[in-house]
């Protein structure tokens, strides 16, 4: 076994500068690095180490076999809807007596909710087993057990305070002994429906299906994109290449794509954003319904319908974000959190502009709108890396009616009137923080390693791309390449705001550089003839069906 491994990594041949980084991101020995490449990766672990999971996978058999009926209770957005598309799925093959209900963000907001669980009762449920959701719902689920009925809580966020007393499946749960602590909540919901087939020993093809929503749910929910992450969006990917998911692939085809050269980024910003659109614009059913739909004419329909949605999300976001962007400039607090009050705004799309402002001011962002009760407002936040957004707000949470969320991004609504008490809590927090660090606010420009720029060439950006998929915990690496000859440059975009450059490096080599945040007051020195270092990942270029190796700019320094 040693020596085909070993031979297996001489045929790899990787350039050292990648080996290197891949150690630095934890892979040290010959059979990390194997199995991180292997295009079949073999990390996955038994779902029976999850606590829970035999009760659970125990506790849904026992409700098919009695013919009862079963209700999966998920999110509205893109991992929620794919882990609702899943377990349905799943389920719909072992029983006709399973139902789904995803909660409407505007009139219900995140998580599970009275009201809901009335309504499910009133179906006939018996079971309700929630996706995505649900780990810091003990009152609801006290009331589902009130109203005579039981609960599984399948969910990925962090477990705070008193956990619901009910089965649940969650690796972050402290005694909970699963070797990844990083699933998705669709990554959850499919170790559930393995604990299923292990059990009625069901073909393996039975999950393996299923695998194309846990790869656009695991990229889409920002995830480490390690360990067993790796493993599910991998094969997930040539599920989707295959093209045997109707709704998937209309919409792949729909919105410009070739599923059989899917990157992270194409999933990321292509299909992401067309099915959290439904959730965000209208109903989070709609995107169910396309993943799980057979029938050519509807998915037709759905995808056309999603596209529109997506593009009425981008007008309005675009709006928004200007508005706040002005407001916090024209604001003189000086604050290190920001919060932006919109009023009556577009709710679906506040998220992503929360996202935008955090980029664009480099701070934590809050972004409240009113709701349909009088005195109460929703919120959504994103944070900078090395802030952990959830652990400093949980500091007020007897400031909140509800609150969920993790390092990166939260949400939580609460009564207006302490929004007050908030602002000054939060800008107090990130004060600290910055006594203690104060770079914590400064974006760094970090580069992985230093290659010299005869190194820019084709054959070493294809050895770039067997380092896909990339995303969180597994950045596309950034190099510092020095010594760079400016031979010409171009303006591009309809309004000439990004540059072209064609280079020159050591030996000779010839390649492009694309500049896309351009510093103005940079682009003056540029001239032919001029010597630059660049911070700049390699990509490979495909035009009229020819391959060449192209730099994207993320930083440049004339020498």
């Amino acid at each position: 076994m040693a020596a085909k491994r070993a031979k297996n990594m001489e045929t790899i041949k990787l350039h050292p500068v990648l080996t290197g980084i891949l150690k630095k991101r934890g892979c040290q020995t010959a059979e990390d690095i194997e199995e991180f490449l292997s295009p079949i990766p073999r990390k996955t672990y038994d779902p029976f180490a999850m606590k829970g999971m035999r009760e659970a996978v125990d506790l849904v058999l026992q409700h098919i076999e009695d013919g009862k009926k079963i209700c999966i209770y998920g999110d509205y957005d893109a991992d929620g809807v794919t882990s609702v598309s899943l377990l349905y799925e799943f389920l719909s093959n072992l029983t006709r007596n399973v139902i789904y209900y995803i909660p409407s963000r505007f009139s219900e907001g995140y998580g599970l909710n009275l009201s809901a669980i009335d309504e499910i009762h009133r179906r006939g449920a018996d079971l309700i087993v929630t996706v995505d959701c649900g780990c810091v719902s003990y009152r609801e689920v006290e009331h589902i057990k009130e109203l005579g009925m039981k609960a599984i809580v399948t969910d990925h966020h962090n477990v705070d305070g008193r956990s619901p007393d009910c089965i649940m499946l969650n690796p972050k749960q402290t005694d909970d002994t699963y070797p990844f602590s990083y699933l998705c909540g669709c990554g959850v919901a499919f170790k559930l429906t393995q604990g299923l087939q292990r059990t009625l020993k069901l073909p393996k093809n039975d999950i393996n299906c299923l695998l194309d929503m846990v790869c656009v749910a695991t990229i889409g929910d920002i995830v480490p994109l390690v360990d067993e992450n790796r493993t599910l969006v991998k094969y997930g990917f040539d599920r989707i290449a295959r093209g045997e998911r109707p709704g998937l692939k209309m919409l792949i085809e729909g919105i410009g794509m070739d599923p059989s050269k899917l990157t992270s980024t194409n999933v990321a910003f292509g299909i992401v954003p067309h099915i959290n659109a439904a959730g965000r614009m209208k109903e989070a059913a709609e995107g169910v319904r396309l993943l799980t739909g057979r029938q050519d004419e509807e998915i037709s329909s759905l995808v056309e319908e999603l596209k529109t949605l997506n593009a009425q999300r981008k007008s309005i976001q675009d709006r928004i974000f200007e508005r706040a962007r002005e407001a916090i400039r024209a604001d003189d607090s000086q604050d290190l959190f920001l919060i932006y009050d919109a009023g009556n705004g577009h709710e679906g799309v506040m998220g992503i502009v929360a996202g935008k402002l955090k980029e664009e001011f480099y701070r934590p962002v809050i972004i409240v709108t009113d709701t349909e009760e009088e005195g109460i407002v929703k919120g959504t936040g994103r944070s900078v890396e090395g802030i952990d957004l959830h652990q400093i707000m949980s500091r007020c949470s007897h400031l909140y009616i509800k609150f969920g969320g993790h390092a990166g991004a939260c949400g939580f609504s609460m009564k207006r009137e302490n929004l007050a008490e908030l602002r000054r809590s939060l800008n107090e927090s990130v004060r600290c923080l910055v006594s203690e660090d104060p770079q914590i606010l400064h974006y760094q420009l970090n580069w992985d390693a230093e290659i010299s720029s005869a190194d820019v060439t084709l054959d070493f950006a294809m050895q770039i791309a067997k380092l896909e998929p990339f995303g969180e915990g597994n950045p596309q690496p950034v190099f510092l390449i020095r010594d760079v000859l400016v031979k010409s440059v171009m303006r591009m975009g309809g309004s000439g705001q990004y540059l072209k450059l064609r280079c020159e490096g050591e030996g000779g080599t010839l390649f492009d550089a694309v500049w896309f945040d351009v510093e103005e007051e940079i682009v003056g020195t540029l001239n032919p003839g001029c010597e630059v270092r660049l911070i700049a990942s390699l990509d490979i270029n495909v035009w009229r069906g020819r391959s060449s190796v192209q730099c994207m700019i993320r930083g440049i320094r004339v020498s």
